[in-house]
């Protein structure tokens, strides 16, 4: 399963109480950031995560512990679910599964033209070359590179070389919500 948010609609107390029950070394760190935007995202994140798995497992909010792998990977301790969250602009889109998973969101936009090297196989360009018109060919871009940054975000590697991988081999489910195209990659 999967939510978007609109952080707009998050309110002072929803915040403040989240910081509450956040584990004070990554309260810390997230304070001491100098973006308020990424700040914000990711305080209300968790409170989102935290949120859904109480609603999905019936685990009290304060009782929901979360940590990060050493490649930096959200979970839940002691909890049999997996989630991920990615930000674009004011939303926050996260998904929750039994298995492993990755989410990706991107607002999309026109491109620069060079930026399809550092991204694309053979495989990925063909597929882009065989787009009906320019508005499809945007869209096959979006596809393929939030298919890319779910699959590193589900295993947990950190997003390294995007061309490592063919976008028709990822079998990934998309969404395309709010000009945003929202991507989620399971194991």
């Amino acid at each position: 399963m999967w939510f978007l948010y609109d952080i707009n609609n998050f309110n002072k107390t929803d915040y403040d109480r989240c910081l509450t029950l956040m584990e004070s070394d990554r309260k810390e760190k997230l304070l001491s950031g100098s973006h308020a935007l990424t700040r914000d995202m990711s305080i209300f994140g968790e409170w989102i995560i935290k949120t859904e798995l109480s609603k999905i497992t019936g685990i009290t909010i304060e009782n929901i512990k979360l940590a990060r792998t050493e490649k930096g990977k959200p979970y839940a301790i002691d909890i049999p679910y997996y989630f991920n969250i990615s930000h674009c602009e004011n939303l926050l889109a996260i998904a929750i599964d039994t298995k492993s998973i990755g989410i990706d969101i991107e607002k999309i936009k026109t491109l620069k033209s060079d930026v399809t090297k550092a991204l694309c196989t053979q495989s990925d360009t063909d597929f882009l070359n065989s787009a009906e018109n320019e508005q499809d060919a945007l869209i096959r871009f979006y596809k393929i590179w939030t298919a890319k940054e779910a699959y590193f975000k589900m295993l947990g590697s950190g997003i390294t070389n995007l061309k490592s991988i063919n976008y028709c081999d990822l079998n990934p489910k998309h969404y395309l919500e709010n000009d945003c195209i929202v991507t989620i990659i399971t194991e």
